[in-house]
């Protein structure tokens, strides 16, 4: 289970944040998941909330997470977003891919591979 790895970088970062700001708790955090990581929210949300069980800094932490676009780019220069909202499935497997503009599917995925933490809410 990758997603407990990942909380636990999550958390590190957290904490970080809350030390640097003086932070007495940790109101909430926001988590951005590219759709080619394959992280399912559930389990990482569920990951995040079993470490912050052990500290009381992260107690109360609200946390948001939402899945990123695709970015794509052809051989031809075009460049284009998958929405994970919508064409999520579509994506799942990479050969499919193809350039709406020249129909190639000799593209690079230039987006929507790693998992970022865009925010951090603190009470000082």
């Amino acid at each position: 289970m990758h997603e407990f790895s990942i909380a636990q970088n999550i958390c590190k970062k957290i904490l970080k944040v809350a030390e640097n700001e003086g932070a007495t708790s940790i109101e909430k955090i926001k988590i951005k998941i590219g759709i080619f990581t394959h992280i399912n929210k559930n389990q990482l949300i569920f990951c995040i909330e079993s470490i912050a069980e052990s500290k009381e800094i992260l107690e109360d932490v609200k946390i948001k997470v939402k899945k990123g676009a695709a970015k794509i780019r052809c051989k031809c220069g075009n460049f284009w977003e998958v929405d994970a909202s919508k064409d999520g499935n579509m994506i799942d497997n990479t050969r499919f891919l193809k350039c709406p503009k020249c129909n190639s599917r000799d593209v690079d995925i230039t987006g929507g591979k790693c998992v970022t933490l865009e925010s951090v809410e603190v009470e000082v």
